[in-house]
């Protein structure tokens, strides 16, 4: 990164569980538009996949299904962001605005997951990003190698069953902490707007109503942080720092 006064003995390496891009960007975009970062993105729907390799910089996509190394089914449904190795879960949905559209399936796939200590192959991995839909407990189960030696996690976790079968956020919770991580922050909550409530646009029912799902964000606790060597506590406080701006932090 231009201004750094430290020099990085390597790059940051970010690895995005089901990289997807909103808007032409990626949620933590002003760390790719740095010299401080590589990222290895897994996407495995090839429509996406394709759209992926023209991203600009250091960046390589992989097209795994990251999981538990079994066999599944991969819901493909109406709006493809709420796609998920799990089912939806249409009993509880159907109490709100415009889930029962949005997670409705359309066909389901079957599908071979890698592990992301296997897809990763050793390589180091700073940042770690999750965002697959009601999975994240299943990636980070059978991934102890890459959370052992990780300086950030933010993985979305529901509050609220919108899977069958899925971990919530509690789960997660407990699993990061075993690990030998602390809560930094729950970032972008969005809410399920309950039924009768009349929304004017689509987009407005994650604003209003219970909670329905966060990105929760994970950093060393401090017995860890105790063990890091200099520069890695370096990358970890850049990183952050240019992640979660002073302006997006309240």
């Amino acid at each position: 990164m231009d201004g750094l006064l430290f020099e990085f003995s390597r790059k940051a390496v970010i690895c995005d569980v089901g990289a997807a891009l909103i808007d032409g960007q990626f949620g933590y975009q002003r760390l790719i538009e740095s010299n401080f970062i590589k990222l290895i993105g897994f996407e495995p729907d090839d429509s996406k996949h394709k759209e992926l390799q023209d991203v600009d910089g250091d960046v390589e996509f992989l097209p795994f299904f990251i999981g538990d190394g079994g066999e599944h089914k991969f819901h493909q449904n109406k709006f493809d962001l709420t796609n998920s190795l799990y089912p939806t879960n249409t009993s509880f949905i159907q109490h709100y605005n415009d889930l029962p559209y949005l997670m409705a399936t359309q066909s389901t796939v079957p599908c071979q997951t890698v592990t992301l200590d296997e897809a990763l192959d050793g390589r180091d991995v700073d940042f770690l990003k999750i965002d697959v839909q009601g999975a994240s407990k299943m990636v980070l189960d059978h991934a102890p190698k890459t959370l052992k030696r990780c300086l950030i996690v933010e993985a979305e976790a529901e509050l609220n069953p919108l899977y069958h079968g899925e971990a919530l956020f509690g789960e997660i919770d407990a699993v990061m902490r075993q690990h030998g991580y602390m809560l930094y922050r729950l970032g972008n909550i969005s809410r399920l707007s309950i039924l009768p409530t009349k929304l004017k646009e689509t987009k407005e029912f994650i604003k209003f109503g219970q909670h329905g799902w966060c990105d929760p964000v994970y950093v060393p606790d401090h017995v860890r942080l105790m063990e890091l060597e200099q520069e890695d506590i370096i990358r970890l406080a850049v990183m952050m720092y240019v992640r979660f701006p002073l302006s997006l932090r309240n």
